[in-house]
């Protein structure tokens, strides 16, 4: 997407997303690493505003799946953020986190019962416990008017009805239902 972007004239940053190899003690320190992705993301907009030839007045956020949730964080967090496209995102993130078919959020819940000695209700009540941040509360952060969301009806790494939900509490911004799944 990145590359598009640029071809088309814009310019584009892409951010390390470091969850993908720490999912697992992310799960376990939830809060802490949502905080830890906005800052991180915070820094690139920080970086942006010292670069002359870019305008940070016109910033927008463009983010999938794990990008996406982390789009939709920083768009809440970040007035400088001006429109935000995010895609197979959704609320309730415990909920998210604990019934995705997605092999590495698997592997990273599973640890983590193994860890906190639970199952996975447990794991769900353990992160609707310790995370402030869950997509749905911030959504009122975000102007509904500067969002496209993509959503995929049958996805089930990031379940269409959660979707919804979001949908809903952004007050139903901009959207676009596709026929497919989490990767199609």
């Amino acid at each position: 997407f990145a590359t598009y972007f640029a071809d088309n004239g814009y310019n584009a940053v892409i951010v390390d997303t470091l969850q993908r190899r720490t999912l697992l003690e992310d799960m376990l320190r939830p809060e802490a690493a949502i905080r830890d992705t906005v800052i991180r993301h915070r820094r690139v907009l920080d970086w942006i505003d010292t670069v002359p030839k870019i305008d940070s007045s016109r910033l927008a956020v463009f983010g999938a799946s794990l990008g996406g949730f982390n789009a939709l964080f920083v768009s809440a967090a970040d007035e400088r953020i001006r429109a935000s496209a995010l895609a197979l995102v959704a609320g309730d993130l415990p909920f998210v986190l604990t019934n995705s078919s997605e092999r590495r959020i698997i592997e990273a819940a599973d640890g983590a019962m193994e860890t906190l000695q639970t199952d996975r209700e447990g794991l769900r009540r353990y992160l609707e416990e310790h995370i402030d941040s869950d997509p749905l509360g911030l959504a009122r952060y975000i102007d509904p008017e500067r969002v496209l969301l993509v959503l995929a009806k049958f996805d089930d790494a990031v379940h269409y009805e959660k979707q919804l939900e979001l949908q809903q509490a952004m007050g139903n911004p901009e959207s676009i239902t596709l026929p497919t799944g989490h990767v199609t």
